[in-house]
């Protein structure tokens, strides 16, 4: 019955697409193109359409100044989901209101890799904001806060150190100096995943070609596009209790069960049996004395967030903002691109607020870090990034190190242009370039 129920369903959903494209058809003697028509909503895909595909961020980037400092457009061309463009919007109802804006929209399909109950995924990032998550920042906070983060310097700097001599390594390969940026990823992922690996589990990655390190990439990635990419269980929730030998959703997710439960037991039985992390005793003694450094970091976070659109939220009663009506189960997303362009928080006589302007993080102009300007990317409120802190001192660590070892230009003859991006899941990341990197020094 459950079966014969879903295929019911999906023939009204295809039936109902067929009737929407006829009813948005143009009549006659009337140009698709008028300049004052709406773009077009297509059921499924929405605006995407229309987006430039090697620039997803310029078109997005204008809808956010269109459509001012909240706007209720529709997701797949059905499903109407809030967008908080403004710091002031974000601030009132994921800070303010935040009882009601800290849980998440439901996610069938990561639900169901875990056999979790609706709101109650494993995946932390997506279970609601209950007594179980509050528990689970109480044990975090300690190791991954604000207090604790000085703790984790010297780990930041060792890797560090290990990025600049992958980096002189990879430039031995090439004598004219130039290298490319997919060259330059692996070093960087082997960095980061290094450094988050040794903090939870007392385990360095010491090299790009290691297994275990391609093993978590490609079980994260796995995970990652299941969340990006919307199956039909998210379509049609019922589809969930069907048994696995009718359900291709269920058997991919028990497989992706299995592969991360045997990953993430190993991890953890490193982590319990480990000494102790002690390869490095020296700190950070130059964070203070280098204030343009960290507004570099600053910047970097603001002009490029890794995932513009955020993690969006879930409205659990009826409410209002500005005179948009924001009806109780509503999916509520803060546009993290929109708000670093906020120009009634970032100043815009500093620079065009599509630049990078380091120096609009510093008091003044002077030597001191502003502390008073948001990193949407972070999140707000009760569901803000536990890790910030460490965030922040790692990008830090990372840009100190790289100025203080090379002098970086474009390669001869290559173009930069900074809008050019690709979207992987929900983040958007460089396409390939080429630059010259020139070790400062005999």
């Amino acid at each position: 019955m459950a079966l014969t129920s879903s295929v019911v369903a999906a023939f009204a959903i295809g039936l109902l697409t067929l009737f929407y494209l006829a009813a948005r058809q143009p009549s006659k003697g009337k140009s698709i193109n008028n300049r004052n028509q709406p773009l077009l909503k297509l059921p499924l895909i929405g605006d995407l359409h229309r987006s430039p595909i090697d620039k997803p961020l310029a078109n997005w980037d204008a809808w956010a100044r269109q459509n001012g400092p909240i706007a209720v457009p529709r997701l797949f061309g059905i499903i109407p989901i809030v967008v908080l463009n403004s710091l002031e919007a974000a601030t009132e109802l994921f800070s303010r209101r935040s009882p009601w804006y800290s849980n998440r929209p439901a996610s069938v399909s990561m639900e169901m890799i875990t056999g979790a109950e609706p709101g109650r995924s494993r995946f932390t990032l997506m279970h609601d904001y209950d007594e179980h998550l509050k528990l689970h920042h109480r044990i975090l906070a300690p190791s991954l806060g604000a207090l604790a983060a000085p703790r984790y310097q010297p780990l930041m700097e060792l890797e560090g150190k290990q990025l600049l001599f992958d980096l002189c390594n990879a430039l031995r390969r090439d004598s004219d100096g130039t290298i490319s940026t997919n060259a330059i990823y692996p070093l960087l992922e082997r960095t980061q995943s290094s450094v988050i690996l040794a903090l939870h589990y007392g385990l360095r990655i010491p090299g790009c070609e290691e297994a275990l390190l391609h093993e978590i990439i490609g079980t994260q990635a796995q995970v990652t596009h299941l969340a990006a990419n919307p199956g039909l269980p998210d379509l049609i929730p019922p589809l969930r209790h069907l048994p696995a030998i009718l359900s291709p959703w269920r058997r991919a997710a028990d497989r992706l069960f299995v592969t991360q439960a045997d990953l993430y037991m190993r991890l953890f039985r490193h982590g319990r049996d480990s000494t102790g992390w002690n390869a490095t005793k020296q700190a950070i003694a130059t964070a203070k004395k280098l204030p343009f450094i960290d507004a570099i970091a600053h910047e970097l976070f603001r002009w490029r967030p890794i995932s513009p659109g955020s993690i969006p939220r879930r409205a659990d009663r009826d409410d209002e903002f500005q005179g948009v009506k924001i009806a109780k189960g509503v999916t509520v997303m803060a546009n993290a691109w929109a708000i670093g362009r906020d120009e009634s928080v970032f100043d815009p006589t500093l620079g065009d607020l599509n630049d990078f302007v380091p120096e609009r993080w510093l008091q003044n102009g002077k030597d001191k870090l502003r502390t008073d300007l948001p990193l949407p990317v972070f999140g707000q409120g009760r569901r803000i990034c536990q890790g910030k802190r460490i965030a922040t001192d790692g990008m830090f660590m990372q840009v100190a190190n790289l100025l203080w070892a090379f002098d970086i230009e474009p390669a001869d003859g290559v173009i930069m242009d900074p809008w050019t991006m690709s979207v992987v899941g929900f983040m958007t990341m460089p396409t390939e370039l080429s630059l010259s990197l020139r070790p400062r020094g005999p």
